[in-house]
Parts: structure tokens; sequence; C-alpha cells
């Protein structure tokens, strides 16, 4: 069996200038990059703050899509 998964990773810097990484999952897949850079600029304006009080999403850096697949190679038979 084959399972794939996709994800929306929005990447930031905070306000110390670390990278940091928002992960969506159960995204449309052909989202616009005007869309994907609007709604970034939406959670930068929320000024969102991590526990250490740091503006954790302070200036957006770049959007991709990630696609995981696992397959199965054996399952033990389910009693």
């Amino acid at each position: 069996m084959t399972n794939e998964t996709l994800t929306l990773q929005l990447e930031f810097k905070d306000a110390e200038k670390k990278t940091r990484q928002l992960n969506l999952e159960h995204t449309k897949q052909d989202l616009s990059a005007e869309l994907v850079q609007q709604a970034m600029n939406q959670i930068v304006t929320s000024h969102l703050i991590d526990k250490k009080g740091v503006d954790a999403y302070q200036s957006p850096q770049a959007a991709r899509y990630i696609r995981r697949t696992v397959s199965d190679v054996f399952a033990a038979a389910k009693n």
C-alpha cells in the first residue's frame, strides 16, 4: 500500500533572524505565489509570539510544497 501526503511549508525569519517553518497539511495544490505571499504577510502582521517572547514570523522567505510518499514493504497480519 502506498500513502502520499502533501504539505505546504512556509519559511520565515523571526525577530532573531533565525529560520522558522510553518507546515500546513491538507492545502490546495495549485495555490498561486501571490496568494501564498498574501497569506504569509497576514501571518507576519499578526505578530505571533513564541514562548520566549520573540516575534516568531517576522519576514517571509519562501514557500514550497513537500510531497511525501510512504510505501509499505510488508506489514504483519492484524488479528
